[in-house]
């Protein structure tokens, strides 16, 4: 499923306001999610946030003007865990988007775009996946 706000309340919770994303992720199944920051037009990401809990990755990544850009992958440590609540906060400085998970900073996405005054929707989109 995907929106600008997307909640179940059986498995798999997800609270969006003010910046902040706090769910919780699959027990039972794989959860694949991300969390994109579209301008106005929802044509371009200027941020998307991918968190791959099988393989232990959180890619950061651009789609604009129609290619995605390079993958971001480097981490000290996987912040994420089956089955766990979880708050992401993401803040923008004037050269970066600064991610923090469970209030411990976790990486700098320095800017693909001058204009942030471009973002103008917060999207999330899940699968979950039942083996």
């Amino acid at each position: 499923s995907s929106g600008i706000l997307d909640s179940e309340q059986s498995e798999t919770s997800c609270l969006v306001s003010d910046r902040r994303v706090r769910m919780q992720t699959g027990k039972t199944h794989l959860m694949i999610f991300s969390v994109n920051l579209r301008d106005a037009s929802g044509h371009d990401i200027i941020l998307h946030l991918n968190p791959r809990l099988a393989k232990r990755v959180f890619v950061r990544n651009s789609f604009l003007s129609e290619c995605w850009g390079a993958e971001e992958l480097d981490l000290e440590a996987f912040p994420f865990a089956a089955g766990e609540y979880f708050e992401m906060i993401v803040r923008s400085d004037a050269r970066h988007f600064r991610v923090a998970v469970n209030g411990s900073h976790q990486f700098d996405y320095k800017h693909r775009v001058q204009d942030l005054s471009a973002v103008g929707q917060l999207e999330f989109q899940k699968l979950n996946i039942y083996q």
